[in-house]
């Protein structure tokens, strides 16, 4: 066709493409035949352009307008390539031009520049225009594909995901039959893509065993369900493999087409959660059975009966095993009562414990009960040296280890006791009601900053029928509670022990122990928790 409305037969144009149609209403007269073909030009939904043999255009349409930038009245008589062609698709529109000019149509997909510099993607139809044997113009017919290739894009994308994701996947169409697989399924179950669609999964993968599951999750996602679990799947081979699943239905405009099941091989993980577990309950083992060795080294309850005349213990390890330990130690003239907190909890802590008890065991057998300051001493030294905690060693970086520990030394005929402490004080309340707390020292023993040649000072006190006498670990005043989360600290201690002075010590005991949990409440416990009460 050219402007002045002659035209000749085209080629046919590619297959698949639809071209409009304008219907001839009945009647219509010869001479209109210019006035239809230009309407036609005007109003056909793709982009027209009409060069002449040269290359220049000669008429565009509206769409081409739209299209590209170009209103007909600007454009006339410019070059089509230049124009419209962008720099890298120059040699391709040149042999397009060729082509042309030699009578061959031509249609292709490719890429074009419109006014404002911006791509587009569009097919293409190039053809001659011949009238009477002879060409005398061409033209070119653009429609816009962007969306289409947009969506060619994305379903490119979607399908090399598909086939490249460490996942195993399948699609399921509404029935639960398999349309597609993914190659992580085939290298996963051992099934390829043309040997399960229109399988049911349920009968390809789950084991009899888990058939009810499978049939029940598959009816699930076919409803609209979303969900994930674990659980086991069967391979072509039969053999059996831990996987993680992940279900859902696919919606297109808010209806159910198909759905997927996403399975990841999860045996890696399952095998080192066996072996963590089984490691965890070695390890278990070994600390419950530590807790019976520490707790081979603390008193007897008869020990505690035959040397006190009431009391109770709280003693609450952070852990299975734990830093504190206590010990009442007998003789014929009465008892020596310690309470210790060692550096750190759990099974450092444990460790330092039997440290402790072993070197206190030793000097009471050398040096006796009387002399608590001189034992406090003694052992200072005595865990620096085992430690390693003095003199060049101090330098070197050595962890730092120690305890705190209080001694009272009860001699029942006299009515008469002998309190050391390094920072661990003793309170009492005598019969009449008046408290009295005998401060510690404040050495610490065995640690770095506690010098070797620190003394310790003996508090010599009597004590009436009735006196009641408390030592405990800095856990119990630490722990967190209440609603603002402060510690228990020593002024709630003190007024709880001051209201029930007149209980049994063993009545006491629970009190504080019911006190200290409804205190805590949720929170976790902090350090290892330790208090004795007695009356000597």
């Amino acid at each position: 066709m050219n402007p002045d409305g002659n035209h000749e037969a085209s080629h046919p144009a590619p297959a698949g493409r639809s071209q409009p149609v304008v219907p001839v209403p009945e009647g219509y007269l010869h001479t209109s035949v210019d006035e239809y073909f230009v309407n036609l030009f005007n109003h056909v939904q793709e982009a027209i352009a009409i060069h002449d043999i040269t290359g220049r255009i000669v008429r565009v349409n509206g769409e081409f307008e739209r299209l590209f930038g170009y209103p007909d009245s600007e454009i006339r008589g410019q070059l089509t390539d230049e124009l419209i062609v962008p720099p890298d698709r120059m040699a391709e529109a040149t042999e397009y031009t060729k082509a042309v000019a030699r009578g061959e149509t031509v249609a292709s997909e490719t890429c074009r520049k419109r006014r404002d510099g911006t791509l587009i993607d569009v097919s293409l139809l190039c053809a001659p225009i011949v009238l009477h044997g002879e060409q005398v113009a061409a033209y070119g017919i653009y429609r816009d594909i962007t969306e289409r290739k947009a969506a060619e894009a994305q379903r490119e994308y979607f399908a090399n995901l598909f086939n490249t994701v460490r996942e195993a996947i399948a699609i399921l169409d509404n029935d639960g039959q398999i349309l597609q697989v993914n190659g992580e399924f085939e290298r996963l179950f051992g099934f390829g893509n043309e040997e399960v669609q229109g399988r049911r999964i349920d009968d390809l993968i789950v084991p009899p065993a888990f058939a009810d599951e499978g049939s029940h999750y598959t009816q699930e996602v076919l409803n609209g369900e979303i969900f994930s679990f674990e659980t086991r799947r069967q391979r072509k081979d039969g053999s059996l493999v831990d996987v993680s699943l992940i279900c859902a239905p696919i919606l297109v405009r808010g209806h159910q087409v198909a759905a997927y099941g996403i399975y990841r091989d999860i045996t890696d993980r399952r095998t080192a959660e066996v072996q963590l577990a089984e490691s965890h309950r070695k390890i278990t083992d070994s600390i419950h059975y530590a807790q019976l060795i520490q707790a081979s080294l603390l008193p007897k309850p008869s020990t505690l009966e035959s040397c006190l005349s009431g009391c109770f213990v709280l003693y609450r390890p952070r852990d299975i095993v734990g830093g504190d330990f206590y010990d009442v130690v007998g003789d014929p003239e009465g008892c020596l009562v310690a309470v210790a907190d060692c550096t750190g909890h759990g099974v450092p802590g444990a460790f330092m414990t039997m440290s402790a008890h072993a070197v206190l065991t030793q000097l009471l057998a050398k040096h006796g009960p009387e002399d608590p300051a001189l034992l406090l001493q003694e052992m200072n030294r005595a865990l620096k040296g085992m430690l390693h905690q003095g003199g060049q060693q101090r330098e070197r970086g050595h962890l730092d280890h120690g305890l705190e520990l209080a001694l009272v030394r009860i001699r029942a005929r006299d009515r008469r006791l002998r309190y050391a402490g390094a920072r661990i004080p003793l309170w009492l309340w005598r019969p009449d009601g008046q408290s009295l707390e005998c401060p510690a020292d404040t050495n610490s023993l065995g640690y770095r900053r506690s010098s070797a040649d620190c003394a310790f000072a003996n508090r010599d006190l009597e004590f009436p029928t009735g006196t009641s006498c408390y030592l405990f670990t800095d856990g119990l005043l630490d722990q967190h509670g209440g609603p603002l989360g402060f510690g228990f600290g020593k002024r709630r201690l003190r007024e709880l022990l001051n209201g029930i002075q007149a209980l049994p010590m063993e009545e006491q005991g629970r009190l504080l122990e019911q006190s200290l949990h409804e205190y805590q409440g949720q929170r976790p416990q902090r350090d290892d928790i330790t208090m004795l009460g007695f009356r000597p």
